[in-house]
């Protein structure tokens, strides 16, 4: 149910003119879809295109911090290989035992197990 008007707007400025409130808060300005919007105090037009984003103005975006690749070694893909040839189907604890007895990432096995059974 909405509240009724003290009094119909007789021209445009009074419909776009602030209505004095009792609150005490800050008035939040709105967009010109009528919805909540930051205020504009400050900020540059790239900051209101990307939304005060500083990191899409700027490219510089947070990373995780950059690890060498580490390929495994040709013995090692050799028994994985051989692994699979026994049994191609890994179950998850088969994948964390092959990982233990060749002292590999359990993360690494799984991939060389999902590459190798989308390569057939």
């Amino acid at each position: 149910m909405t509240a009724p008007f003290a009094a119909e707007p007789k021209s445009v400025i009074e419909m776009i003119t602030p209505v004095a409130s009792t609150s005490t808060a800050p008035m939040t300005p709105l967009t010109p879809d009528g919805k909540a919007g930051k205020a504009s105090l400050g900020s540059s037009p790239e900051e209101d295109k990307y939304g005060g984003d500083s990191a899409a103005i700027t490219g510089k975006l947070r990373q995780r911090p950059f690890r060498n690749r580490h390929r495994l070694r040709r013995e090692m893909r050799a028994k994985l290989e051989e692994e699979y040839l026994m049994e191609p189907r890994w179950s998850t604890l088969r994948i964390t035992d092959i990982a233990k007895r060749l002292n590999l990432n359990r993360t690494k096995v799984y991939k060389w197990h999902w590459e190798r059974k989308n390569k057939d």
